[in-house]
């Protein structure tokens, strides 16, 4: 049916073109005469012979923005928000129906708008400079100058949270449906309904994490239990010293202005095992940091995914991370020259995304063919640590409870009725039975020995030996461990626990 259409189309504008091109060599024949040549009605030639063109026009029905409303929608929507100034299609349609008396639908004015006016962009949040900020970074600018660095020198380095199931964008995050879809929808059930009423939880689980990043790639991922303090952070400079060991020995040391990275004791730590680095870095200035915008990259990919523990997200960053490609990581640090020269003048913002428009950056595929994809450096905070202590000694005292509760139950065996009865069938087995009584007291008296010998162990075990202790599972489990305030363990008293 459609292929005979499109014939029957072809064969129509071939006789108007036709007929156009006859009238024109002959003008003196009659429309009778051309009607019966192309045998067509003579009202069809007469309307064809002297036009121009030999296509259908579409016809246009009248608007109903007059010039009046357009100028109206003009003033009411140039260079204003859709949300805070009321200019949305929505707000205007009511507005041009009270003020015009006309009913005029949001998404006929959001076409006008957008032929009228650039389509709206959407505001974002950014940092505020104020003029010692802008004073500063022109500071850094001379200063980077003035010495020859480049991006290519520098190992930048940074933190970042990675939320359990980040929150979704409700304008980012619509779903297409069909008829089917949409009854799924409404009745507040299957899969559909699920994608859109998105569960999330009100203070949701986090890992942080902290990384560095150079023209010759980056260095291996670091997984922080609890929040960066000073403590934490200078286990996390020994690591980066390892990567710029790997990466390249001259490469030069930054860190940004974060509280426990500028502590005293971490400055004379930097000092000390860091012969290259940058003599300071400017406040409020992540879009200097070519690690800022990688950190953007791979929240994207994350964020495809849903997991169910920060153990599954912890893997999962870790299979990322080493995917990065060492193309990408070129691109980001060269970037760092580019925006140095743009704010040397003014210090003013210069955060375009450099690597948005750049698509041969390559594949992101596992790099660390050796070590694979296993999570290889957790560092730890004085509080998480305790914190850990803490669980892994109740564990302990819980099982303490349960051997004691299986040593009672075991007891009731050996009652003196029992004993009583077997002494009275056999001499020989009840001295049996009583060698079984004395087995069954030592054995669980060595394994409540052996519990109490490992609670001991955590209790006077301290700093790195004590983390030492745990096993890798455990440290990954205590990723996003919270922060509480713990009671102060003391030495447990376990005479009560009865063996005889």
């Amino acid at each position: 049916m459609v292929k005979k259409n499109i014939t029957y189309s072809i064969q129509r504008q071939q006789k108007r073109a036709a007929i156009q091109v006859y009238h024109k060599k002959f003008p003196n024949v009659s429309d009778k005469e051309l009607s019966r040549i192309f045998e067509i009605s003579r009202t069809t030639v007469s309307k064809w012979k002297n036009k121009v063109n030999f296509q259908d026009t579409k016809r246009k029905r009248k608007s109903k923005l007059s010039r009046d409303i357009k100028r109206y929608l003009l003033k009411r929507a140039r260079n204003k928000y859709t949300g805070i100034d009321g200019a949305s299609s929505r707000k205007l349609s009511i507005e041009i129906r009270n003020k015009f008396s006309l009913n005029i639908s949001k998404t006929t004015i959001n076409n006008w708008l957008n032929r009228l006016l650039n389509k709206p962009v959407k505001a974002k949040k950014t940092f505020i400079l104020r003029k010692k900020d802008k004073d500063k970074r022109i500071e850094f600018a001379n200063y980077i100058i003035n010495n020859n660095i480049s991006g290519k020198s520098i190992f930048f380095t940074d933190e970042k949270r990675f939320v359990l199931n980040s929150p979704l964008n409700k304008q980012t995050n619509q779903i297409r449906m069909d008829k089917k879809g949409m009854n799924e929808y409404k009745s507040e059930k299957g899969e559909f309904f699920e994608k859109i009423a998105h569960p999330q939880a009100k203070f949701p689980k986090s890992i942080m994490v902290a990384a560095g990043i150079s023209y010759y790639g980056v260095g291996k991922l670091i997984f922080i239990t609890g929040t960066m303090t000073s403590f934490s952070y200078m286990q996390v400079l020994d690591l980066y010293k390892e990567d710029i060991g790997r990466l390249g020995q001259n490469l030069m040391f930054q860190k940004d202005n974060a509280p426990c990275h500028i502590s005293k004791s971490c400055l004379n730590y930097i000092n000390e095992n860091f012969k290259n680095k940058l003599e300071f870095w400017p406040a409020n200035s992540p879009d200097l940091s070519p690690i800022e915008e990688l950190w953007a990259l791979v929240q994207e990919k994350i964020g495809k995914y849903n997991f169910e523990s920060t153990e599954e997200l912890a893997k999962k960053l870790q299979y990322i991370w080493n995917r990065i490609p060492k193309r990408l990581c070129q691109h980001l640090v060269m970037s760092f020259d580019k925006k140095i020269q743009k704010i040397k003048g003014d210090g003013e913002r210069a955060n375009k995304r450099e690597h948005s428009n750049n698509k041969s950056i390559g594949d992101w595929v596992n790099k660390w063919n050796n070590a694979g994809d296993n999570i290889e450096r957790i560092v730890y905070n004085k509080n998480s640590l305790d914190r850990m202590k803490f669980k892994k000694i109740k564990e302990l005292k819980g099982k303490i409870k349960s051997i004691e509760k299986d040593f009672q139950e075991a007891k009731s065996r050996y009652s003196t009725e029992n004993k009583k009865i077997i002494k009275k069938d056999s001499k020989q087995l009840y001295k049996f039975f009583l060698s079984e009584e004395e087995d069954m007291k030592n054995e669980f008296k060595e394994k409540i020995d052996q519990k109490k010998a490992e609670i001991k162990k955590y209790e006077e075990t301290k700093g790195k030996d004590l983390f030492e202790l745990f096993s890798k599972e455990e440290k990954i489990n205590n990723l996003s461990i919270n922060i509480k305030k713990i009671k102060r363990i003391g030495s447990t008293n376990y005479s009560s626990i009865n063996i005889e």
